[in-house]
């Protein structure tokens, strides 16, 4: 048998998967024509002929060995779904040298390889959890359980934190952000330096480093309206320390927070006769402690009723403010935050060392406005003595908070609210005793994904939450 040359001569064709003889029988110094026609893939000038990977060049063995390594980027760049880094092509040869040096090569072939390795870890992660790859898709804004997701501008912090203007982050690009109005994306900084795209959620709705607290408001303005007609309605704010929860519940002069603006919402759209009045609580070391309590009489012993059952919890004892105007209201709320607990650590300034409950009543509807205290990495925080302390108090609340919310995602019959008081309060509202917003505040920087990603994770559970647990039994 014979096949045509380039030139129209012909010349024997060798066998398919031929070797041995008819191999050494063909020319070495030819190119393809000369060693006749061979299968796809096969390079015509090495003297030992061998199967090439696929784009690899046909000089030496040495850009075989390049070849193997532009293959790699270009795979991991298909997996994670961006074009292959300028440079990777399938000749690269040495003209590669020309596009991208070598060392800055090496750097983003690493960055690409440890990007793919953390999403595999990631993914994992969530397949432990029971979390699968998917997220509900956000629901209307009326209605039932959601949450929503605010990140915090960059601010100075001591000791020139990475978040601070200036700081020494990696990469501007990484960390937390809203990527559009209802998903948030979390970016590591060794997958910004690869230039990939980082991990989204879904969120019922989200809220960049530019939004105002107003606008947050918009979101939740008919929770607190339902309150307003009769109905149990709850607001929590959750998210690691540092990340802007009591900012966006409080505020401030120039940008008032979430309960200031309720108090306000409750007060106009109070019917005639009818008074708004405040409670305000502090959960400090598993204690419940009244803020509103005057000054210099002795402590009444608070108690938590209901949470069980899918019921709103209340608490018993508490002292009630009339609220005859808005602002003997916030003057109520400024005089109970004086009295919270509050420290400086390496990771902020103001760091809350208790979680606030703030409860609205207006005739039979009830609000209530909760800034849960922040986990906090120790080590990172660097408290010691009483603060130590407190850290383990809210780091162990917060987990059985956790806890219980993941069994209200798995349908479990047994839902663990007396693990904490903390635990009890809350579980009536995210088990469907009432309408509730969950706000997940998100902190800034590349050096935060790890505590992003936990505060998210925390939310991905609240959204998956059935409306079923509402009639489910808890003990």
């Amino acid at each position: 048998a014979t096949s045509p040359d380039s030139d129209g001569a012909t010349t024997p064709a060798r066998p398919l998967g031929g070797s041995g003889r008819a191999e050494r029988a063909a020319p070495k110094t030819g190119g393809a024509g000369a060693s006749g026609s061979q299968p796809w893939g096969w390079g015509g000038g090495a003297r030992n002929l061998r199967r090439e990977p696929f784009g690899a060049g046909t000089s030496s063995s040495r850009g075989m060995r390049r070849s193997h390594t532009d293959g790699a980027a270009h795979e991991g760049a298909h997996q994670l779904g961006v074009a292959a880094p300028i440079g990777y092509g399938a000749a690269a040869g040495n003209s590669f040298r020309g596009v991208l040096s070598e060392p800055a090569h090496a750097s983003r072939s690493a960055a690409l390889k440890e990007a793919l390795r953390q999403k595999k870890l990631e993914k994992d992660r969530w397949a432990r959890q029971g979390l699968g790859s998917t997220s509900p898709a956000p629901r209307p804004p009326a209605g039932g359980l959601r949450v929503i997701a605010r990140c915090r501008p960059p601010s100075p912090s001591p000791e020139g934190r990475a978040d601070a203007p200036g700081g020494h982050s990696a990469c501007s690009n990484a960390g937390a952000r809203a990527f559009d109005g209802s998903t948030i994306e979390v970016r590591s900084t060794i997958a910004a330096i690869a230039g990939v795209s980082g991990q989204r959620f879904p969120m019922d709705q989200a809220f960049g480093e530019a939004a105002a607290t107003v606008e947050v408001f918009g979101s939740i303005r008919d929770v607190v309206r339902t309150a307003g007609s009769g109905g149990s309605v709850a607001v929590v704010a959750y998210g690691p320390s540092g990340s802007g929860k009591t900012h966006t519940m409080y505020g401030s002069i120039a940008d008032q927070g979430l309960v200031p603006r309720a108090a306000a919402e409750l007060i106009g759209a109070a019917p005639p006769g009818q008074q708004v009045r405040l409670s305000m609580l502090e959960l400090h070391n598993e204690s419940l402690h009244d803020l509103l309590a005057p000054r210099g009489q002795p402590a009444v012993p608070l108690e938590v009723r209901g949470g069980v059952g899918g019921n709103m919890a209340t608490i018993e004892g508490a002292r009630e403010v009339p609220g005859t105007s808005l602002v003997a209201l916030l003057s109520a709320l400024r005089s109970g935050l004086s009295r919270r607990q509050v420290a400086a650590t390496k990771t902020n300034l103001t760091s809350s060392r208790s979680h606030v409950i703030v409860v609205f009543r207006v005739g039979a509807g009830q609000l209530m406005m909760v800034d849960l205290a922040g986990m906090e990495r120790v080590k990172r925080s660097g408290v010691e003595g009483a603060h130590l302390r407190e850290a383990q108090s809210i780091n162990r609340s917060l987990t059985s908070l956790g806890d219980v919310v993941d069994a209200l995602r798995r349908g479990a019959a047994h839902v663990p609210v007396r693990n904490s008081r903390l635990a009890r309060v809350m579980s009536g509202a995210l088990g469907g005793g009432a309408e509730t917003a969950v706000v997940v505040c998100l902190p800034p920087g590349g050096d935060k994904c790890d505590e992003a990603l936990a505060a998210l994770t925390f939310a991905e559970r609240v959204r998956r939450i059935p409306s079923a647990s509402r009639a489910r039994r808890h003990e």
